[in-house]
């Protein structure tokens, strides 16, 4: 395994897959790009929870929102399904499935061709003439960051989303504004602003 960083392992993936699926601690390093032992230190600081196929039958009978219908999803995005099903709670209807299929598959995509833009940069060289041109994943990678912000908004995954169909989702928390952050420090008599 060459190249390993922790920096582009996706441990939540990681983590779905390992309490859900019936994978080694090694396949899963193997998969995600990391060490075993580092999977394994994880696994026992977090505390996660090894796959039990009884429990999850169980599970998946009580939840019968969005399905993966013949393995068609990957983990990621079946992740992202359970994720945003619980997030609408009871704001979920079975006519969103297709939005939240649909944005769970583009999130998938998103973190596939991030992983390819980090790797071979935003622009390509042509090996014909040696002119530059813009990747065509990155092209693809700011289409699909385009369509999950359009399928967000409709599902109201944002804060301003879930203002405008008057959704409460979640915690909602007060977070500060830059012109809230600003007007705090003015009043702080050590900085000038």
């Amino acid at each position: 395994m060459d190249n390993v960083t922790n920096e582009t392992t996706d441990w939540d993936s990681l983590k779905w897959e390992y309490e859900n699926t019936k994978i080694s601690q090694r396949k899963l390093a193997e998969k995600y790009g990391t060490y075993p032992m580092e999977v394994s230190r994880k696994v026992k600081e977090f505390r996660w929870r090894k796959f039990d196929p009884v429990k999850q039958a169980l599970e998946r009978k009580e939840e019968s929102k969005v399905v993966n219908p013949k393995g068609i999803l990957g983990t990621t995005a079946v992740r992202k399904i359970q994720e945003i099903t619980a997030e609408l709670g009871d704001e979920y209807s079975p006519l969103d499935e297709p939005l939240i299929v649909s944005y769970a598959e583009s999130y998938e995509r998103y973190l596939k061709l991030v992983a390819i833009v980090n790797k071979h940069g935003e622009v390509s060289v042509s090996p014909r003439t040696g002119a530059e041109y813009t990747s065509p994943y990155f092209t693809a990678l700011q289409s699909v960051k385009s369509d999950m912000a359009k399928l967000g908004d409709r599902l109201g995954l944002s804060v301003a989303s879930r203002k405008r169909l008057q959704l409460k989702l979640g915690k909602e928390e007060k977070t500060k504004s830059l012109f809230d952050l600003v007007a705090d420090m003015s009043m702080d008599s050590d900085i000038d602003v």
